[in-house]
């Protein structure tokens, strides 16, 4: 079984193969997620944390993702909310000002986009936010076998 942890910075997470766009990281492949060296139907499951919302083209994103999991293969993907927003532009955050994209994702529109993808068993739920107040989406989610 292949599991992989999207833009996983320097916090892989465990039994994991990681990707992300900086070298500087803990990941195994270097790429970015709008153009993912890996081929067709070939990870079981995808973890993401607070990457999404980053990614210029994140529908693109979305559907490279759909392409690389196999049938019946699993998606976990955490996005900020309007929290996540808030605490980014007003400068609390400590990634505030690091990116140049910072899309504001609501369940309707997440699992929307997730449908059009194809994306089959889609649950999206707010989840405690590391940020002490406030809240993330978890999204949870099967490509059709």
């Amino acid at each position: 079984m292949i599991s992989l942890d999207l833009g996983c910075g320097n916090n892989k997470q465990k039994n994991h193969l990681g990707l992300d766009i900086k070298r500087n990281s803990s990941a195994d492949i270097i790429a970015d997620l709008e153009n993912l060296p890996i081929r067709d139907c070939c990870i079981n499951k995808v973890y993401s944390r607070r990457v999404l919302q980053h990614v210029e083209d994140y529908i693109g994103g979305l559907k490279e993702i759909h392409r690389i999991l196999k049938p019946g293969g699993d998606i976990r993907i955490i996005v900020a909310s309007l929290w996540g927003l808030l605490f980014y532009k007003s400068g609390f955050s400590q990634s505030s000002g690091k990116y140049s994209t910072f899309h504001l994702f609501t369940k309707r529109n997440l699992e929307k986009k997730l449908k059009q993808i194809n994306f089959i068993n889609i649950k999206i739920t707010r989840i405690r936010s590391h940020r002490k107040i406030g809240y993330d989406f978890q999204i949870a989610a099967k490509k059709m076998d």
